[in-house]
């Protein structure tokens, strides 16, 4: 076996694993031992990074890249397929991922836990613009500006960070 297939074959089994499937079939497939397995797996995890180290908006980000690429991956076979429970798993599929990705948004902060409040937020974030122009056309200073905007969104003036919008996006 040269250096690149090791290298391919320790990958796929890095992988299997990642993906759930049990030593016995792993080793199976890749024509090793369960405990040859288990090594190249252990070996493979100490040369990542630690989890630690990452960055979380990074993170986030791969994670939605990955649910996009599932999204277009189900929708393609959705599309050539003429089974009918093939396509109706694949649309089910999807809206599994799509539910997913809201959900990550969610915990992550993008969106807010209460989506009914996005429909709020953008009617206040019209007020403050419209607000702020006409403060802006009469000199109206910039302290007082802000503190209104801070009491539109709810929060007490100070911390620059009101439901969900920083100081300033107006």
């Amino acid at each position: 076996m040269t250096a690149r297939e090791k290298t391919e074959r320790d990958a796929a089994i890095f992988a299997a694993r990642a993906r759930g499937l049990g030593w016995a079939r792993i080793a199976a497939q890749h024509g090793v031992s369960e405990r040859q397995a288990q090594r190249i797996y252990a070996e493979h995890r100490c040369h990542r990074p630690s989890p630690i180290a990452l960055d979380p908006v990074a993170v986030v980000e791969e994670a939605l890249d990955g649910l996009a690429a599932a999204v277009e991956e189900l929708a393609e076979l959705s599309d050539s397929t003429s089974h009918d429970g093939v396509r109706l798993g694949a649309i089910r599929a999807r809206v599994d991922v799509l539910t997913t990705r809201m959900n990550l948004l969610m915990a992550v902060g993008v969106l807010p836990q209460d989506l009914g409040r996005l429909g709020r937020e953008r009617e206040v974030q019209e007020v403050i613009q419209t607000i702020t122009r006409v403060f802006a056309d009469h000199g109206v200073p910039p302290e007082v500006q802000d503190a209104l905007c801070e009491a539109l969104k709810g929060r007490p003036p100070g911390d620059g960070r009101t439901n969900g919008y920083v100081k300033g996006d107006t």
